[in-house]
């Protein structure tokens, strides 16, 4: 089983615990950051912007109105692939469970 497959499913159940809203790059990255390289996790995230699955959003930083700060959230059709009434075979829900341990969570 690929960790890719793995780390994409828990993605999008850790993006899930948060709708409707969105969760900053940063906290995503500090979530997975002793487990994945940080290149790994935006890989992944990226594969689920791009397959429709989370939406990425640019926003003013709340505290630094000169930088820019990125939302990820899932979308319907992402909710759509955590409640499993449609599959892709490039994210496995039925190891996440096994990957929660291996991670500590």
């Amino acid at each position: 089983m690929s960790r890719g497959k793995l780390l994409r499913g828990y993605l999008l159940q850790f993006l899930r615990r948060a709708y409707p809203h969105g969760i900053y790059a940063q906290d995503i990255v500090d979530v997975f950051k002793h487990d994945f390289h940080i290149r790994t996790i935006m890989a992944n995230v990226t594969y689920l912007v791009e397959k429709g699955y989370v939406d990425q959003e640019e926003r003013s930083h709340p505290a630094y109105r000169t930088r820019k700060v990125t939302i990820y959230r899932l979308t319907p059709k992402g909710m759509d692939l955590t409640e499993q009434t449609i599959s892709d075979d490039g994210v496995v829900f039925d190891e996440v469970e096994e990957l929660e341990e291996e991670l500590g969570l």
